[in-house]
């Protein structure tokens, strides 16, 4: 009985003929990682590239990413502008109920007192 601890490096062992055989380039057919020297056995039943083989992407796909990427900056920092606008909207509000009530107030204490220095008057 032969298994791949016995076969020497390049080859592997065929569990059918039970025989070590020389692994299968790229493009080669295959039905398990081990045939091949890229320990790679694609789904069509071929053998791929290496696993740590670099995919290479157009310099459209660089320049797309970049739009997008800075897209999405500018996006962000328009909507927290707006968040907040809105926020600093609502705390200005509040600040002016607050000094409308503070001026209301104290319109009313003048007018106390401009009605208790009349009455006092008049005595």
């Amino acid at each position: 009985l032969i298994n791949s601890g016995n076969c020497h490096i390049g080859l592997y062992c065929d569990s059918q003929q039970k025989l070590c055989m020389q692994q299968k380039n790229f493009g080669d057919s295959c039905a398990a990682d081990k045939e091949c020297s890229t320990f790679n056995c694609l789904a069509s039943g071929t053998c791929g590239k290496t696993a740590d083989t670099p995919e290479h992407v157009g310099t459209w796909v660089y320049i797309v990413v970049g739009i997008c990427i800075f897209g999405g900056m500018v996006a962000t920092l328009i909507g927290l502008y707006y968040l907040h606008r809105g926020h600093r909207r609502a705390e200005r509000d509040k600040r002016m109920q607050y000094w409308r009530e503070q001026n209301a107030f104290r319109q009313n204490i003048i007018q106390m007192q401009e009605s208790a220095r009349h009455s006092i008057m008049s005595l």
